[in-house]
């Protein structure tokens, strides 16, 4: 019988995204700091590297990976141990999918700086939550992707029939959208600082710089951050277009580089906005405790009857929520106590051998 997977690569997050490679904080108890689909978005030490120093600037530290056990240590509670040879920071060697804790130079239990950040949905994501709890601040949330009609006339002089990943393309299969649509400035620039550096407001979002013309078929999926490009001017892979989800037959309009364009400045920032907004939304955080906090496991154990000194007030057995991924882990729970408490009833016995 093949064990289940542990409830991490379980959580909705994980699952959805299709997980393979799991990073945990050195400390206890331990916190997911990224979780990647490899098969999609191939990572080494010195891409996570540059990319959390990026987007963390003056907070981000040092660091090297280590592969490690993940020891389940109560209701969806984890602990790390060391299980293999450091990894430098900036090896640029493949990561084989797998679990590794995130280290510091220095003995430190502490989660990097980039745990910090709350992880953010998707664009789209965010916009449908809108369209379903609508406030006054949103306006119209259908609408947060129009693009102004003063906008879209230059974007059509300076673009003309260009995609800005497929190339030269039929009118009729283009439109034009937005990098960074404004009202996602809060979250694509999410700090003060950051916003300061880039000279973002919702307001100055809306400029050409800020939108492009691109294949019907992309639009929706660049929305919702399952692809975005990296840019990296110190490198040879700059503006290299990573997936985070699978994209369907749209794929096949992708090339492996976004084709070159005028040089600008401003429009580096939306795109780099972009980016950091697809790396938050796709591959850092997503632990389990995120989707249940600490009230929402100890009223299920109260449900359930666990925790009570007289077992006979446990539900039964066809109860359905021991068949949930939270009564799964409260019922694997009360059999490792049952065990550690059976062993030490048997190592407390006194054995007298017979003359």
């Amino acid at each position: 019988m093949i064990d289940p997977p542990p409830s991490h690569i379980l959580s909705s997050i994980s699952s959805e995204l299709k997980r393979d490679t799991f990073i945990w904080s050195n400390t206890f108890p331990t916190h997911l700091v990224c979780g990647i689909n490899q098969r999609l978005t191939p990572v080494t030490s010195a891409l996570l590297k540059r990319w959390t120093q990026d987007i963390m600037q003056g907070f981000w530290e040092e660091f090297h990976l280590c592969s490690v056990e993940v020891h389940t240590c109560g209701v969806l509670t984890y602990g790390i141990l060391p299980a293999g040879p450091e990894i430098p920071m900036l090896s640029t060697d493949p990561l084989p999918p797998g679990e590794y804790g995130w280290y510091f130079p220095v003995w430190l239990q502490k989660a990097p700086s980039i745990y910090s950040m709350d992880r953010m949905p998707s664009f789209k994501v965010i916009q449908r939550s809108h369209i379903q709890r609508p406030n006054s601040c949103t306006g119209d949330p259908h609408r947060l992707y129009d693009v102004g009609p003063s906008v879209q006339a230059q974007v059509l002089q300076h673009d003309k029939n260009r995609c800005l990943f497929s190339g030269t393309t039929p009118p009729e299969l283009t439109e034009i959208t937005w990098v960074v649509p404004p009202y996602f400035a809060y979250v694509a620039f999410p700090t003060t600082s950051y916003r300061e550096t880039a000279g973002m407001s919702s307001d100055k979002l809306e400029t050409p710089s800020n939108a492009v013309l691109m294949h019907k078929d992309l639009i929706p999926l660049f929305n919702d951050n399952a692809f975005s490009v990296d840019i990296d001017p110190l490198g040879q892979d700059d503006y290299r277009i990573l997936i985070f989800r699978e994209l369907g037959s749209a794929r096949g309009l992708l090339p492996t580089h976004m084709p070159p364009r005028e040089p600008d400045p401003q429009f580096e920032t939306f795109l780099r906005g972009h980016f950091h907004s697809s790396l938050r939304a796709n591959i850092f955080n997503g632990d389990i405790r995120e989707e249940y906090s600490t009230n929402t496991i100890v009223r299920m154990m109260e449900e359930l009857g666990v925790g009570e000194k007289d077992e006979d007030d446990l539900a039964p057995m066809d109860d359905p929520r021991w068949q949930t991924v939270l009564g799964k882990e409260i019922w694997e729970d009360v059999m490792r106590r049952r065990i550690a408490n059976a062993d030490v009833g048997y190592d407390s016995e006194e054995f007298v051998e017979d003359d």
